[in-house]
């Protein structure tokens, strides 16, 4: 109890009652509630079901959050509440896989000799692939060679027979006889030469027929264009092989090496025969040495009558390849060096190879 005047203190009798001593009891409050320093567990929405048909799984996040700030999920340690759970959505549609139908027939061949081709057809609607299913495996179009019997003699080679279809039409300003081209690029295109000069291939039409041999030495067949895998068995996609004898599977001991060597100087002009080599005969190869000069070879026919007449002037380069028949000649010439006659598969008729000397 202070005095008012002088602020000393007196005793708490002067005091009125108004002014007496607060009591000394305490009492309570209420503020704002202190922070939180827990982490815990906030989970998301869960996420559409991941199936539209059938069951599936939903899922959701579930961060560990601490104030409003994502935290590491170790920091939270009441157990995590669950992220994934499974849906049920509508029945789904039955899943059909595609099935094969029969096979057609066999189309009609397409040569009547020499090897044409054959196709039959199958399609995937027994029953089609629905719902998801899965589409058939394997080829849907089949093709065997047939008519494989060799064509009488004189007939022109399946290739040979479509370069000369356009024997005489005009082409660039002019017309000429056209003859296979040994190229090595796309085996299934219509590649033909001028009057069997082999310096200018030309693109006559952008596939073969189907059935012709991808090379006049192998049996491989074009189909659609692409050149496919057929043996000596004469079936599509088979391994087998013609031994060097033309022995299909053969071991190569049918037949035996023949080896000559034609020697006579000649100082008359003429035509002088050197051998004859027989019809089925394979892998003939004939080469005159460069120091005969003044000469040529002739290749004729059985009876005699040339079938490639080759310049007498050793001078000039020559480069050719001929089909006759069923099969195809080629014979180069290069200044300075080896005049070479060339048959790479077997040989479809009687030829006369000759020399022909000039003065």
């Amino acid at each position: 109890c202070t005095k008012r005047s002088t602020g000393q203190r007196v005793d708490i009798a002067f005091c009125s009652a108004a002014g007496r001593k607060p009591s000394s009891k305490r009492g309570s409050c209420r503020l704002s509630a202190c922070p939180d320093n827990t982490p815990v567990w906030k989970p998301r929405s869960w996420k559409p079901c991941n199936a539209t048909c059938g069951e599936g799984v939903q899922t959701r996040n579930v961060p560990c959050r601490l104030r409003g700030t994502n935290v590491h999920k170790s920091r939270c340690t009441a157990p995590r509440p669950p992220t994934k759970r499974p849906c049920t959505m509508k029945p789904c549609p039955l899943v059909i896989h595609g099935q094969w139908s029969r096979f057609t027939s066999w189309s009609k061949c397409s040569r009547t000799c020499g090897g044409g081709m054959q196709f039959r057809k199958r399609h995937c609607n027994n029953p089609a692939p629905k719902n998801g299913g899965q589409p058939c495996q394997g080829a849907n179009l089949l093709g065997r060679i047939c008519n494989d019997r060799t064509c009488a003699e004189g007939s022109l080679d399946f290739r040979a027979e479509q370069c000369a279809q356009f024997n005489g039409h005009p082409f660039n300003s002019g017309t000429y006889q056209w003859t296979p081209h040994p190229t090595g690029v796309n085996k299934c295109r219509l590649f033909c030469q001028q009057n069997n000069d082999t310096s200018r291939p030309f693109i006559l039409r952008p596939t073969v027929v189907d059935g012709t041999r991808c090379h006049p030495t192998q049996n491989n067949r074009c189909m659609f264009g692409r050149c496919q895998v057929a043996g000596c068995d004469n079936v599509i996609g088979s391994p087998a092989k013609f031994d060097r004898c033309g022995v299909c599977r053969g071991g190569g001991s049918s037949c035996m090496d023949i080896k000559n060597q034609y020697s006579v100087q000649h100082i008359v002009s003429g035509q002088y025969p050197i051998t004859v080599i027989k019809k089925d005969a394979r892998l003939v190869n004939i080469s005159k040495s460069a120091r005969a000069v003044n000469s040529s070879f002739v290749i004729a026919d059985g009876s005699g009558r040339p079938l490639i007449l080759s310049p007498v002037d050793n001078n000039r380069s020559v480069n050719l390849y001929v089909p006759i028949g069923q099969m195809y000649i080629t014979y180069k010439r290069v200044p300075g060096q080896r005049e070479v006659i060339t048959i790479a598969g077997h040989v479809s008729q009687t030829l006369r190879i000759m020399l022909n000397v000039s003065e």
